[in-house]
């Protein structure tokens, strides 16, 4: 049961990372049609950094064990 709701927890993760991909794209591509409004801005700092310490905190954990 442990590992199912680990397998659940990686696909939710997986998930989230790529959606998070999906909309920096989209936003990098709205930028060259116009200019990004606060909320958009906004949006591009807080995936940059999340994404950032998600890859900070996988390497610590790798590097850990």
């Amino acid at each position: 049961m442990i590992i199912m709701i680990e397998i659940l927890q990686v696909l939710a993760i997986a998930l989230l990372v790529f959606s998070s991909f999906m909309y920096l794209n989209d936003l990098n591509k709205r930028k060259k049609q116009r200019k990004w409004s606060t909320f958009e801005s906004v949006m591009f700092v807080i995936l940059q950094v999340a994404i950032l310490m998600l890859v900070v905190s996988w390497l610590v954990q790798a590097f850990m064990d």
